[in-house]
């Protein structure tokens, strides 16, 4: 499976500043640029004692499922756990606009890539909203998008999602789907010829 580049699962937590209008907090983590175990990664999510249990812990676990469970691993059922019933999906391309369109968002991910690995480089959460961004990167071996062409790619994503009660209720996202058009040979990048490899 190929790894995204930089990039890894949180290894700090900062909360800042201490308190801001009465006690609301603006959770920052920040990612390393080096790979870490699973058990690390849960010691170093932890160990943030003070935000432990509070709602931006909440929502950013349920953020980080998403991706790492539904993105990355392919798992629909993580929608109904984490997205409420009336979610409403604003991301260009997904249809329909809730939980069914994600499902399926995910569903055409891995038929275009079955090894198709999303990682949270960013994350930033105030209130009841939750900004991130991510790197997805794969390998074109499913047979859609006049696959399978084995050509790999990697691209940025930027997520906005709106939480209520721990659950995603609205999301907002931009996949730079030109570049990864470009890098698997589906269009051409400025003075290039279509279908000219790189």
């Amino acid at each position: 499976m190929p790894r995204c580049r930089g990039g890894s699962p949180p290894a700090t937590g900062v909360v800042w500043p201490p308190a801001l209008d009465g006690g609301s907090h603006l959770l920052v983590y920040r990612y390393s640029s080096e790979y870490a175990s699973e058990q690390l990664i849960r010691e170093a999510t932890m160990s943030q004692v003070h935000m432990k249990g509070t709602d931006q812990q909440v929502q950013l676990e349920a953020f980080r499922r998403l991706i790492e469970e539904g993105f990355s691993g392919g798992d629909t059922a993580i929608v109904d756990e984490v997205c409420a019933a009336d979610y409403i999906e604003h991301q260009d391309g997904i249809e329909p606009k809730d939980r069914n369109g994600l499902k399926g968002a995910i569903g055409f991910l891995h038929a275009l890539s079955p090894n198709i690995e999303v990682k949270v480089e960013d994350a930033m959460v105030s209130g009841d909203r939750l900004w991130a961004r991510l790197k997805g990167c794969g390998t074109h071996s499913g047979t859609i998008l006049g696959g399978p062409t084995d050509r790999p790619f990697e691209i940025t994503i930027m997520d906005m999602c709106r939480f209520r009660d721990g659950k995603i209720v609205e999301h907002w996202g931009v996949a730079d789907r030109l570049s990864q058009m470009e890098q698997l040979g589906i269009m051409s990048r400025p003075g290039q010829r279509s279908g000219q490899a790189e």
